[in-house]
């Protein structure tokens, strides 16, 4: 498994950064697939991986699907029985994505306990979007939802990855 810096939407962000209470928040980054060009297909600089459909495609676009990998570095846990879903979302005009944006792909909820037992450290997530849904977006972020109780511990490193490795053996 590969993580592309450029790619990543998260490289260790403390819940507490994204999940002070339950709600809807954006986790770390949110890529611009067109490399801040004004336009999808713009021209770039020489030597500059490019937008989808660009000059110089970047990576994502040379896939079939886009997998994101959601990875605790630290055991997530609720003062209650809090809840956690993890979303890779697009939207087409803006990189606000917590309103209007197209859902990609979404973990099972998952509930966060007092001991961190059921998102130990250590654990993987995997979101996998198809390609063709990309087309026509040009933010892509991940959207942590939190429900029920607030996260009062917790880190993830998140990214896009290429040639991802089985999560089941």
């Amino acid at each position: 498994m590969i993580f592309d810096k450029q790619n990543q939407f998260s490289a260790g962000k403390l819940a507490a950064e994204f999940t002070r209470t339950a709600g809807t928040s954006i986790l770390g980054d949110v890529i611009d697939l067109w490399g801040g060009n004004a336009a999808q297909g713009s021209p770039l600089p020489q030597g500059v991986n490019g937008p989808i459909g660009g000059p110089g495609v970047a990576l994502i676009g040379r896939l079939d699907e886009i997998e994101v990998y959601v990875q605790c570095t630290e055991a997530f846990v609720s003062g209650g029985t809090g809840t956690v879903i993890f979303q890779l979302v697009g939207k087409a005009a803006d990189a606000t994505l917590t309103a209007g944006a197209t859902i990609l792909s979404a973990t099972q909820s998952v509930t966060a306990d007092a001991a961190g037992a059921n998102l130990p450290a250590g654990t993987i997530l995997k979101l996998t979007g198809d390609i063709g849904k990309i087309d026509g977006l040009r933010y892509l972020g991940i959207l942590v939802i939190v429900g029920t109780a607030t996260m009062t511990a917790g880190m993830v490193a998140a990214g896009i990855v290429r040639d991802g490795q089985s999560l089941y053996g």
